[in-house]
């Protein structure tokens, strides 16, 4: 596997995996074949970690960079998760979007009955209204977002609103 390779092959994945989403959301497939997808991506993104590196911004393309952090992000694969974070809280801002950290940490916590610290992670009621995982510490959540160059809270929730 070359770089050039890895990109096209990432930014397919990506591609794709935004396309399902959306068809899901639209009620245009089914739960199964957006898992079984997720299940082929998490096969090559794997590949990709252990057999190679992670796709940095400052070596890869920036679509093979987002769909490993997406892949990882949807995997529900917690120590996969967590070998991500600690590989992005290594590395420097030329390399990854720190952001990303906060949303992995808070999939994971939400994953574990924890409350997320960053706000990232919520679910639609019913309704259709848009409803937060716990918060860890809500008071101080403004200042954890902007140690990561994130948007305050209020921003994000106007953001998603449409979601």
């Amino acid at each position: 596997m070359d770089k050039s390779q890895i990109n096209q092959k990432l930014g397919g994945i990506l591609e794709k995996d935004q396309k399902m989403i959306r068809q899901f959301r639209a009620g245009k497939i089914t739960r199964e074949e957006i898992v079984a997808n997720n299940e082929e991506n998490l096969r090559y993104i794997k590949t990709v970690l252990t057999q190679i590196t992670f796709p940095f911004l400052d070596s890869f393309s920036l679509e093979a960079y987002q769909a490993t952090v997406l892949v990882t992000l949807h995997s529900g694969d917690i120590p996969l998760m967590q070998n991500v974070v600690d590989v992005l809280s290594k590395a420097d801002s030329k390399q990854v979007v720190k952001k990303d950290i906060a949303y992995l940490i808070d999939k994971m916590r939400v994953l574990q009955n924890q409350p997320q610290l960053y706000g990232t992670q919520f679910k639609k009621s019913e309704t259709g209204k848009i409803v937060f995982f716990e918060i860890e510490d809500i008071e101080n959540i403004d200042k954890r977002r902007s140690e990561i160059n994130m948007e305050t809270f209020e921003e994000y929730k106007k953001k998603i609103k449409n979601y």
